[in-house]
């Protein structure tokens, strides 16, 4: 899928004349005002061109420190809070999942996943949801939108690890021209804590890349050309936005005293319906903005 949508910066000018002129009784009303406020957030949340031919051209594109102060201190408060709670309660059921290094070597008291974490904690919903990320997607997929497969990787020190190399497409009904991927990253990340990483370009190739059982009995994995791969290091806060068909993975946490939270999930246009992620049939499929 390719995206080619961008603003001119005439609309800021467009914006302050809609601001003056909008009076009642000579003042502004606040409900407009609002409204404008709001429209301008929106002209300042748009991907610029180069933005726009970055993500094509490579698969992905990563929004810097995206999320900062005190909305990224409530949302990783958040997420400690669901570790926090696993850690007292320990549930085993579909949701979560501990370490495992194979051959029945599992850390049970060690958190690896948290699969539908939106249904989980419905608070997680306010960053699936989060009006100023939903500008950016919505430049992806249009004005209705779904989000679907809503996880929640603490990724702790010394014990956490991760996906390997994998295409979402395998796993999303192949739907691969209306959906992105999305990954939110909480804390500074790099190779040692466990950063993200990928194989640019990869979203290019239209087969479909056959995955495997890895060799430690863990997941289905697909292969990759490993001397092309790109490290995305980032700040806290930033999102990396990725093409459904783009092959990536993740480092393993080596740090002694750095965890890495994540939060990953996918958009798909809200009238678009997906075999194994129904609209009204999937639980951890949610409508986040209709319009």
């Amino acid at each position: 899928m390719e995206v080619d949508i961008f603003v001119t910066k005439r609309c800021s000018k467009k914006f302050s004349f809609f601001l003056y002129t909008d009076v009642i009784g000579g003042v502004a009303s606040h409900r407009h005002v609002a409204c404008l406020a709001h429209s301008f957030d929106r002209i300042m949340n748009m991907l610029t061109r180069d933005k726009i031919e970055e993500y094509n051209e490579l698969g992905y594109i990563v929004l810097e420190s995206f999320f900062s102060g005190h909305k990224l201190s409530q949302y990783a408060e958040m997420l400690d809070e669901i570790r926090r709670n696993w850690e007292v309660a320990k549930h085993r059921d579909e949701h979560y999942f501990v370490e495992n290094y194979g051959d029945d070597n599992e850390l049970l008291d060690v958190l690896h996943k948290v699969q539908g974490v939106c249904v989980v904690e419905p608070r997680v919903l306010q960053i699936v949801g989060d009006r100023d990320l939903l500008d950016i997607i919505e430049q992806f997929v249009g004005p209705n939108i779904d989000a679907f497969g809503t996880k929640f990787f603490p990724k702790l020190p010394r014990d956490g690890t991760s996906t390997k190399w994998h295409l979402d497409n395998f796993y999303d009904d192949k739907d691969r021209k209306h959906i992105v991927s999305c990954a939110i990253y909480y804390e500074d990340t790099d190779r040692e804590n466990g950063c993200l990483h990928v194989i640019p370009r990869s979203h290019t190739d239209s087969s479909l890349v056959k995955h495997h059982v890895g060799p430690d009995g863990k997941g289905v994995w697909a292969p990759a050309d490993e001397t092309s791969v790109k490290d995305v290091v980032c700040s806290a806060g930033s999102v990396v936005i990725f093409s459904d068909q783009l092959i990536h993975g993740a480092y393993n946490n080596t740090s002694e005293d750095r965890c890495r939270y994540s939060t990953a999930w996918h958009y798909i246009s809200g009238d678009r319906e997906l075999e194994s992620f129904g609209r009204s049939t999937y639980a951890d499929r949610f409508n986040v903005r209709d319009k």
